[in-house]
């Protein structure tokens, strides 16, 4: 029986990471197919009933740490990386054919700009915990005072003819 040899690679959490050659072949495909996991499963050499194995077996396989840390890490080659993506969010925020991608990513770059307000705002009603003679007492002061306005004075009020 054959010793089964390992690819070995360090992944980009500084963990050293091994794959069979046939693990290997299928991360390849899974990216070069653009993440069709059935496709992978036929084109690395596996040898499933159906399409429904397939799915299974590519399922099986993603879900391995091994496999899912190649290939994370072998995504910087196929352009998923934060220069590539820097580089696609600059030319929608700069094109004219989609506005509405446009106003994506120009919300996206204040969002990471910190332009935004942190947490909302809550709006604080002084008067929330008074009862309503409290709240007529209070009123009464500020009309003594002069603190009210005339629209405010006869608000809720009918007027008498």
């Amino acid at each position: 029986m054959a010793k089964a040899r390992f690819f070995k690679f360090i992944g980009l959490d500084g963990i050293e990471y091994k794959l069979t050659f046939k693990e290997k072949l299928f991360c390849e495909y899974y990216l070069k197919f653009k993440g069709s996991g059935i496709d992978a499963i036929y084109e690395a050499g596996y040898k499933p009933k159906n399409a429904k194995v397939a799915a299974s077996m590519a399922y099986n396989n993603l879900i391995k740490v091994d496999i899912s840390a190649y290939i994370t890490f072998k995504l910087e080659d196929y352009g998923f990386n934060d220069d590539n993506a820097a580089k696609q969010h600059l030319y929608l925020m700069n094109q004219f054919g989609d506005l509405r991608a446009k106003r994506g990513a120009i919300d996206m770059f204040y969002k990471i700009k910190g332009k935004y307000a942190a947490t909302k705002f809550k709006i604080v009603d002084e008067y929330e915990d008074l009862t309503e003679d409290q709240i007529k007492e209070e009123l009464a002061r500020r009309r003594k005072h002069g603190e009210l306005g005339k629209e405010s004075d006869n608000k809720g009020e009918k007027k008498s003819t």
